[in-house]
């Protein structure tokens, strides 16, 4: 659908064209039929207005505000990352993704959340090496949605939920190598099932997640050209084409490292933390990993994986997360990769 104000009466697609060959960027660009539809005469819009329910009335040359477009509603969110050793057995992998899970019975402010495995097999990275320097620190993770970003923090700077963190990640405990929390906030419809994430489609499936810079430090796009860009992917994602439950990208709001044990090296460490350094998190959604993999394929996200200089970002890390129902919590394991 074309943008309000933009050729007007005409109908509009968005498409994804590449630009010259002298371009430093993919371009998002409407696309108006060659034949136009014409404009209604003064006294056709009279006619309209007269014909309009009374209440329901635009003045001319306006659309009237459609009930099919849902509000927009930004959540804030907080992905935990942590490491479960991987000489680990079934059951202290499902006691440490049940305790980071119950915190939000525990502790005011989640709204909903889901747990699984990360898995990396799916996601191609720009660098090998950064990938499984990823999976080594960390291999499951947690996600949880807030009202606000008062209860985010609070939640984050609760006496129980420090000390569960600090608890797992203990010398003594050593039931987990590291823990990381990002929090970032997506805008969502402004719906009950979408905010809540509630229905049988919503207990399982997989989740992408993508760090993510804009290009301003290599002279290219600046962050409104990165959110113009992810409304058309956004659009894409949720179509009926890929399926996916969400999609959306947000600012990091903080990067925040509960700990980061490492057995091996300061310069492992260091790389890791240098690694979730980003700007933007990309998260989308979907009930059935083979929609994630058509996606993928998508000529954007190609772009994004590939690392076309044409891309509006550059991609710092990404990770899928199996998503398992509360009830299958007990059953999730590392993944295999």
């Amino acid at each position: 659908q074309g943008r309000p104000g933009k050729e007007k009466n005409a109908p509009m697609c968005w498409c994804l064209v590449r630009g010259p060959a002298a371009s430093s960027s993919l371009v998002v660009r409407p696309v108006v039929p060659t034949t136009s539809i014409p404009s209604p005469s003064k006294e056709q819009q009279q006619q309209q207005q007269q014909q309009q329910p009374r209440g329901h009335r635009c003045s001319p040359g306006r659309r009237a505000r459609t009930t099919t477009r849902a509000t927009l509603l930004s959540c804030p969110q907080t992905l935990t990352l942590f490491s479960v050793p991987g000489t680990a057995d079934a059951d202290l992998v499902s006691e440490v993704v049940d305790s980071a899970w119950s915190l939000q019975y525990m502790v005011r402010g989640p709204v909903c959340g889901s747990a699984g495995s990360i898995e990396t097999s799916l996601l191609p990275s720009p660098a090998a090496q950064d990938r499984e320097r990823l999976l080594a620190a960390f291999n499951n993770a947690v996600l949880f949605r807030y009202a606000n970003r008062e209860t985010l923090e609070g939640f984050l700077s609760h006496a129980k939920t420090k000390l569960m963190l600090d608890e797992m990640s203990s010398d003594e405990g050593k039931s987990t190598h590291g823990i990381a929390s990002l929090a970032f906030s997506v805008e969502v419809p402004n719906e009950l099932e979408a905010i809540f994430r509630r229905g049988d489609e919503w207990e399982n499936g997989v989740e992408l997640f993508m760090g993510l810079d804009d290009r301003t430090a290599d002279g290219g796009s600046a962050e409104e050209d990165v959110l113009e860009f992810f409304t058309l992917v956004n659009q894409l994602a949720t179509s009926s084409a890929f399926g996916a439950l969400q999609s959306g990208i947000g600012r990091v709001d903080a990067l925040i490292f509960h700990s980061l044990h490492d057995e091996t090296a300061t310069e492992t460490r260091a790389a890791v933390v240098d690694l979730l350094q980003c700007r933007f998190v990309y998260a989308v959604r979907f009930a059935d990993q083979s929609q994630l993999e058509a996606l993928l394929q998508s000529p954007p996200m190609q772009a994004i994986l590939n690392g076309d200089d044409r891309s509006p970002v550059r991609l710092h890390w990404g990770i899928v997360q199996r998503i398992v129902s509360p009830e299958e919590n007990d059953k999730v394991g590392k993944a295999s990769v």
